[in-house]
């Protein structure tokens, strides 16, 4: 295995870590098969572009850091090229066909991956512009027989887009490794890489004949699902059964399919923050114009042929990291700096404000849901340097959402949770509004000059607890922060959905480890340097308070609480690919984040390891029921093999899981030592399925009537 580049959770920038991982070995090309026989394990499929030959677990594979060989029964197809590389004149256009070959390809190894930060040692990250593959995983029994392909069946598809602000992240991260689970889903599964950052979601100020000027990288997403329709038969996949699934960044691009992309039967949602909207063309366009200023092609008479001549390397590491973070007032859009845009062609309305119209093709099953304690990591990474005062959680709401009325409607819900009055200190609407223009940068606050003063006349007349005294108030922002950003218009989405019977989940369990400890990963990438902070310096002005310690790291109350991203260890069965024990070998006693059982499992906190595989099967049963039928309950059509067969007759049935259209029903997943009713002293106490009605009914009237999803 070569050098993986990073891992990375969130959707980005000031407000989010990514989670990203790429692994980059070459694909190579081998003679015919005459001349040079398919290796021992090796199974050869014919796709409409050329014969690709993918590979059965290799017993002598060698593995690095804590990464374990384990047995598995699927066949993996690493790397197939499915559009031409978007280099040269091919940058910042849609995706083209990719040639074809003749020479069988060995996609043993996984290919590069998209242009993005690399955090570790020169020369160890394998990224370039050619990097639109994506991989196969499929069961080897689901292969067809050459010689009865046309009678052979047909299994559900599930196709994975991940997460990463855009900005970051790749389908071959072993965090979204397919082999251990297609067994236990019945089922394809393909991970995608496409286009990040600047390279995928620049918007250009003019089309140049192509079919947008913008959203390059969801072209290519767009582009591996027409490639998986034309070619997945042939591994055995049913090309009428595509599930499109996808967390974060993944999630929003996820819902964009439901709404633009043809082919598809059903969505799975993780983790979509459907109150950010995407940029609006204007936007777009403003960021096209700062990028072009920075790389010096502005003026020139040819823009597009100066920033098609930058290097890769110029556009990653002196470009990009000083693009400004903020390009408009609605403050939410840092989240994802580079990211989808209103063109006009493939995105011509707020996708919110579509779903909640129902303005998409509703036969197709839809299923949504998100983590517990999403923006937990997102408010620590905004203030790493430790807690913030009440003035600094009143001032970020109130710039945020800049209507003084609904932000006096947010304060009163969620108050701070200092006293006001409790400090003698005080400031002055000038000193609010140049600590706001400061954190804003010049184009925002030029834009919202008029919202400013008025958001600090505002603040300055009822000002809690300026100083470092009072109670973190990163505490106090992460409820209303997940409600508000994901789990409210969540619902309100399913409420509008019509008739057909969708599905809403909530997961519970804690992370199963702290990514930044796993071996052999560079960590977690440096998030983009927060303005935020300088909310409170600069309300202080030139008073010298002491502050305290500084807070927790972004990951660690992530050990007890299920933050964004906790769900995908154990969708794709991330303790499989580890061996647990080496991670107090490699990285010291001072790991405390990874446990391990008396059998060399993984254990969560609060919860023992057998609950945890449990909760893993029960949702690969889910997941797969939702994309072969449209019901997580029915599994019609499913044929196990005998062994996986065993392993749910132990299990048993499924706990019932009913639609969410008539009474909100929702199914909690898991549980972490925060739960209401947590059981410390017993775990078998404690409830590992919990479907509940009408959960935050009242809570979500109240954030519906604020209207400020998508920031409408």
């Amino acid at each position: 295995m070569r050098n993986v580049i990073k891992w990375s959770i969130g959707i980005g920038c000031a407000c989010a870590i990514g989670l990203a991982v790429g692994l980059g070995v070459g694909l190579s090309g081998g003679s015919e098969e005459g001349e040079n026989p398919i290796r021992e394990g090796g199974h050869k499929i014919e796709t409409a572009n050329g014969p690709i030959i993918g590979f059965e677990w290799d017993s002598e594979e060698k593995m690095e850091g804590v990464w374990a060989n384990r047995k598995h029964s699927s066949v993996s197809f690493k790397g197939i090229p499915f559009a031409a590389p978007p280099i040269g004149d091919l940058r910042w256009k849609h995706p083209k066909p990719v040639e074809s070959w003749k020479d069988p390809i060995e996609a043993k190894n996984f290919r590069s991956i998209c242009p993005q930060k690399c955090h570790g040692p020169a020369g160890s990250c394998d990224i370039s512009e050619d990097c639109l593959y994506l991989n196969v995983y499929v069961e080897k029994r689901t292969l067809p027989n050459s010689n009865v392909r046309e009678n052979a069946r047909k299994v559900p598809v599930a196709v994975w887009f991940h997460g990463g602000a855009f900005a970051w992240g790749s389908g071959s991260s072993p965090l979204y490794d397919g082999k251990f689970i297609t067994e236990r889903m019945d089922m394809v599964v393909v991970t995608v890489n496409y286009r990040l950052s600047a390279f995928g979601f620049l918007a250009l100020e003019m089309n140049e004949n192509e079919r947008s000027h913008a959203n390059f990288g969801f072209g290519d997403q767009q582009a591996a699902v027409e490639w998986v329709r034309q070619n997945i038969g042939q591994f055995g996949g049913d090309a009428d059964k595509i599930m499109i699934f996808g967390q974060s960044a993944g999630g929003v691009s996820t819902a964009l399919h439901l709404l633009e992309t043809p082919g598809i039967k059903s969505v799975n949602i993780h983790s979509n923050p459907l109150a950010i909207p995407v940029k609006e063309h204007w936007e777009g366009q403003r960021q096209f114009q700062q990028f072009a200023e920075l790389a010096d092609c502005y003026d020139k008479a040819d823009r597009m042929a100066c920033l098609r001549d930058l290097p890769m390397d110029t556009i990653i590491d002196q470009i990009v990291p000083n693009m400004p973070t903020i390009h408009s007032p609605r403050l939410l859009l840092a989240a994802m700096p580079f990211s989808p845009v209103i063109d006009h062609v493939i995105i011509k309305k707020q996708p919110y404000l579509k779903l909640v119209a129902g303005e998409y093709d509703q036969s197709r099953d839809v299923m949504i849901g998100n983590t517990e304690h999403e923006t937990e990591i997102f408010i620590r990474s905004i203030w790493p340097n430790g807690p913030i005062n009440g003035a600094t959680y009143e001032l970020a709401v109130r710039a945020i959402i800049q209507n003084n009325v609904t932000s006096d409607e947010f304060l009163k819900k969620y108050p701070a949770a200092c006293k006001s009055g409790a400090s003698s200190m005080s400031v002055s609407v000038e000193d609010c509004s140049d600590a706001l223009c400061d954190a804003l940068g010049p184009i925002a606050c030029a834009a919202g000059e008029g919202a400013i003063e008025t958001i600090c006349q505002k603040v300055n007349s009822d000002l809690p607890c300026i100083g470092d005294e009072g109670p973190d108030e990163r505490d106090t922002f992460e409820e209303p922060g997940t409600e508000w950003i994901f789990s409210c218009p969540t619902n309100q989405v399913l409420q509008k959905a019509g008739n057909k019977p969708t599905y809403r989940w909530h997961f519970r369990a804690p992370m199963i480890a702290d990514i930044s400890q796993v071996g052999g990963f560079q960590g977690i990438p440096e998030p983009p340097v927060s303005r935020i902070p300088s909310f409170k310096s600069a309300l202080l002005g030139k008073m010298q308070v002491e502050s305290r310690e500084a807070g927790a790291e972004e990951y660690e109350n992530c050990k007890f609480m299920s933050c964004h991203a906790a769900e995908l260890s154990y969708i794709f069965a991330i303790e499989e690919q580890f061996d647990c024990k080496l991670f107090d070998q490699i990285h010291g006693e001072d790991q405390k984040f990874i446990e391990c059982d008396e059998n060399n499992n993984v254990l969560p906190n609060g919860m023992s390891s057998q609950n945890m595989q449990l909760l893993e099967r029960f949702m690969s049963r889910y997941w797969a029921n939702f994309a072969r039928t449209g019901d997580p309950m029915n599994s019609e059509g499913a044929t196990y093999s005998q062994e996986q067969n065993e392993i749910y007759a132990k299990d048993g049935d499924l706990p019932q899981w009913d639609a969410f259209n008539n009474d909100l029903t929702t199914l909690h997943l898991g549980y972490n030592t925060r739960t209401p009713g947590y059981d410390v002293t017993n775990d078998d106490n404690n409830s590992l399925i919990v479907p509940e009605k009408n959960w935050k009914k009242d809570i979500c009237e109240f954030w519906d009537s604020l209207e400020i999803y998508a920031n409408h």
